[in-house]
């Protein structure tokens, strides 16, 4: 009789618990299941939940600085030029499974300047010599590898330089000048990194070495100066440092916080 009734209710719990189940079950007995969460076409599982891909637009402010000096008449040197800089940055991110590639230009003004003054050697009269970098735009490849939202690369490409330099050489009764100003073209290369901080920005540092020749050009010298020429010639390199800020325009779906 025991038997008979603990196999009764056996036989009664396997049913409740079926019945139980079937209620759990959308129409047509299809389970639900919630899909994973993907952000482009990459599971989270494999590449992580941030997508580099797409426009963005930023700004960015650092420091310059050029180590080479400007040789001047009189072995007089203008010395290192250094300032601070500010400008702004658009490009394009395209990521294929780790590897983000992509596009990235700038404008940049530059505080960069050097100062630096003396006296002639076999006259009476003083020199006065300043030099800038008044402007700079880069046009660069960027390429590296995204640990989710971190992305750390390296950049190469073209850059333009603005620059100008003068030499002024003043005495008792006479004067002479030298102005120099002139565009250049040449290279930059550097690397930097990139992380996610909420919504579509991220923030960046970078540092970028550019070097775009030089100017040079020469001067008379008055005869009661000395008289004469002089010649300058000032290189045009600089050492960027800069943090920056981007927007990243949205594409669907896109992540709204920071993983």
């Amino acid at each position: 009789m025991k038997t008979a009734a603990t196999v009764a209710i056996a036989i009664a719990s396997i049913m409740i618990g079926e019945a139980r189940a079937a209620d759990m079950e959308v129409p047509g007995g299809t389970p639900v299941v919630t899909p994973p969460v993907t952000y482009g076409n990459y599971a989270p599982t494999t590449y992580g939940n941030y997508n580099w891909t797409g426009i963005y637009a930023g700004a960015n402010g650092g420091y310059a600085w050029n180590e080479d000096t400007f040789v001047l008449p009189n072995g007089l040197s203008a010395g290192r030029l250094s300032g601070p800089i500010a400008g702004g940055q658009v490009g394009y991110n395209w990521q294929y499974g780790v590897f983000v590639g992509g596009l990235e230009g700038d404008l940049q003004w530059s505080g960069a300047q050097s100062n630096n003054s003396g006296t002639c050697v076999a006259v009476t009269c003083t020199i006065t010599a300043t030099g800038n970098i008044d402007a700079f735009a880069t046009l660069r490849a960027r390429a590296g590898v995204a640990f989710d939202a971190f992305y750390v690369y390296g950049t190469a490409g073209a850059a333009w330089t603005n620059a100008s330099s003068n030499v002024n050489v003043a005495g008792p009764s006479a004067s002479a000048a030298l102005n120099l100003s002139a565009s250049r073209v040449g290279f930059t290369a550097g690397a930097g990194v990139e992380f996610a901080l909420v919504d579509n920005w991220t923030a960046k540092m970078e540092y970028l070495y550019i070097d775009t020749g030089s100017i040079s050009g020469s001067a008379t010298v008055p005869a009661s100066l000395g008289g004469g020429t002089f010649t300058e010639t000032a290189a045009i390199r600089d050492n960027v440092f800069r943090a920056g800020v981007n927007y990243r325009f949205s594409i669907t779906p896109w992540p709204f916080t920071r993983y």
